[in-house]
């Protein structure tokens, strides 16, 4: 929110303000912020299995909707790793808030989310709670892939994380000062 006398209060807000005087300016934040969590990109995308994690994910499953969510293709799966830069404003309906993050890595897909996350909350199925046991087993407790390479990678890019907003509070501050003198 803006406060008094043009003073920028949210990243968020920093953002837009930002995106509505320089686009190229906006667009150059989002090149760095990609540039500063690639290191936990590539961290990531190095332990997503290549291979189906566990059997069953190895064959075919089509759901009654047709979309192919098996075999599981850590390839593919693995490309699906990206880094967010979010300045749209935080909505609500019904109760389900909407871009509550500004800066995030997501991982898209919905076999690569079962497999990076299953097993954080209770699952009611016999089958469900194997699957989640033996994911566990192999390859450690969620979240498996996308916060422990964060983890690894913290001292690395939270400093630069933090110029990088300094850096988006001035620009948009500067933005301010420009639209108010034209």
């Amino acid at each position: 929110m803006i406060g008094v006398a043009g003073e920028v209060r949210g990243v968020k807000e920093a953002l837009r303000i930002i995106g509505s005087v320089d686009k190229q300016a906006r667009r150059d934040i989002t090149k760095e912020y990609k540039t500063i969590v690639k290191p936990v990109i590539d961290d990531a995308k190095q332990n997503v299995p290549r291979q189906a994690p566990i059997s069953g994910w190895a064959r075919n499953w089509t759901t009654k909707s047709g979309f192919k969510m098996l075999p599981w293709q850590g390839d593919i799966g693995a490309k699906m790793i990206k880094p967010k830069l979010n300045g749209r404003k935080v909505r609500e309906y019904g109760g389900h808030v909407q871009n509550l993050a500004v800066m995030s890595i997501t991982w898209t897909g919905m076999v690569d989310t079962v497999f990076d996350i299953a097993g954080r909350g209770s699952v009611p199925d016999t089958r469900g709670q194997q699957m989640t046991k033996a994911l566990s087993e192999r390859f450690g407790k969620p979240s498996r892939v996308i916060w422990p390479a964060w983890e690894r990678n913290a001292d690395k890019v939270e400093k630069e994380i933090a110029q990088l907003i300094d850096k988006i509070m001035s620009d948009a501050k500067r933005a301010l000062e420009t639209k108010a003198a034209a």
